[in-house]
């Protein structure tokens, strides 16, 4: 093997390693969360002499401080408005791996700089002068565009998911108001009987007015959050409920039966744009393989024909 070759294999290893262990050091904190509550229930042990710090891993003793000292710094020079944009699509995308600001800005920065040095690098090796140029800048770009996609991607699951299960969580509201449950009773049933997305706003909603908020700050707070018209849309109707003094089992049951209705032109509006996206596979992959199959034997016997 040319020293070229090994060492651009030596370098992509290390470029590798260094997204590994950053990454590792942002999400295994989060999954150690459960194992410390674990610790903190059980019984304690007798207290023993002060840790020694170099039996820590290599990532919590090197890695871990630089990282935070990297999010002081990006934070700092990020302008505010950038910053205000991110948190709100860092909000509507529901925090994907518990991320928060600071940790999603570094990441991204970390992310942008890697794979525009990475492309970068290569291209270095090539003999074409136009190449050297496009393919850093492609790197440089797609590692700025690739988190912003990815985000928006999360942001519209979150989405289709509160949209999917709004309909059946407004159910569960009305039938438990009309049974007797007050409002705030009827969410804490929606807890209890839910999962997934919806249940954990709630769950926050409920959290917020235990620590002092007005029912109608934390329903404007669950609204935001969720960025969705159909949440805004049941938000605004409980608030005006509220202040008009209008029963809230009729208002419930009102947006229950909405909200059923957009669900379902939603799904009647995928139905119909399935064979517009069918077409492209369609033309491309499959009627090609059909034509090859039906007419193959016919363009070989045409062919046997004319050579003799």
């Amino acid at each position: 093997m040319n020293q070229p070759i090994l060492f651009l294999l030596v370098i992509a290893i290390l470029i590798i390693s260094f997204f590994y262990l950053v990454l590792k050091m942002i999400f295994t904190t989060r999954l150690k969360v459960a194992k410390r509550i674990e610790e903190i229930q059980a019984p304690q042990p007798e207290e023993k002499g002060e840790e020694d710090p170099y039996s820590l891993p290599i990532q919590e003793r090197l890695l871990k401080p630089l990282f935070h000292k990297a999010e002081k710094s990006i934070m700092k020079w990020t302008p505010y408005a950038l910053k205000l944009r991110e948190q709100q699509m860092l909000t509507a995308a529901g925090h994907p791996h518990h991320l928060t600001l600071q940790e999603w800005m570094t990441w991204r920065m970390v992310f942008w700089i890697g794979f525009g040095s990475l492309f970068t690098f290569f291209a270095s090796f090539l003999e074409t002068r136009i190449l050297k140029v496009v393919i850093p800048l492609v790197g440089w770009i797609v590692g700025y565009l690739a988190p912003i996609f990815y985000l928006k991607r999360k942001k519209d699951e979150r989405i289709q998911a509160i949209e999917k299960g709004l309909p059946d969580v407004l159910d569960i509201l009305t039938v438990s108001v009309e049974a007797g449950l007050g409002f705030d009773a009827a969410i804490v049933k929606v807890v209890e009987k839910t999962s997934g997305i919806l249940s954990d706003e709630f769950h926050k909603m409920l959290q917020e007015m235990k620590m002092g908020k007005s029912r109608r700050e934390a329903l404007r707070n669950l609204g935001s959050r969720t960025s969705t018209d159909d949440m805004n849309q049941f938000v605004g109707a409980i608030i005006q409920a509220d202040q008009l003094g209008i029963r809230i089992g009729n208002v419930l049951r009102i947006q229950s039966e909405d909200m059923r209705q957009k669900r379902r032109q939603r799904a009647e509006e995928k139905a119909m744009k399935a064979p517009i996206k069918i077409l492209f596979p369609l033309v491309f992959f499959i009627f090609p393989a059909i034509f090859i199959i039906v007419l193959g034997p016919a363009v070989i016997q045409i062919i046997h024909t004319f050579m003799k």
